[in-house]
C-alpha cells in the first residue's frame, strides 16, 4: 500500500496510519472517527456560542446608542423649553 504512494508523501502516510492506530487502540470501537466526531462537536458548541455572544454584543450597543440619543434629545427638549420661557414676555420670573 504504501509502496504505491509517490516517495513524497509515504512518510505523511506512515505517520497517518501509525496515528491511526493508536486511536483504535485508545478507542477500539471508534478511532479516530470518534475523536473526529467530538471535535465537530466542539466546533459546533463555540460556534453556537460565538453566535450568541455576537448577538448580545450588537444589542448591548444598539442599547447604548439608543440611550444616548434618547438623552440628547431629553437634553435639547430641556434646552427648548428654557429658551423658549426666556423668549416668552407672559412668563412673570424674568421680569
Amino acid at each position: 500500500m504504501i509502496e504505491e504512494l509517490p516517495v513524497h508523501l509515504r512518510a505523511d502516510a506512515i505517520e497517518s496510519l501509525y496515528y491511526e492506530a493508536k486511536c483504535r487502540m485508545q478507542d477500539p470501537i471508534y478511532g479516530c472517527v470518534g475523536i473526529i466526531s467530538r471535535l465537530h462537536r466542539q466546533i459546533n458548541i463555540v460556534q453556537s456560542e460565538l453566535a450568541k455572544a455576537r448577538a448580545e454584543i450588537a444589542f448591548l450597543r444598539l442599547n447604548v446608542v439608543a440611550t444616548t440619543m434618547l438623552s440628547s434629545s431629553e437634553s435639547m427638549a430641556q434646552q427648548n423649553s428654557i429658551y423658549n420661557g426666556l423668549e416668552d414676555s407672559s412668563n412673570s420670573w424674568f421680569y
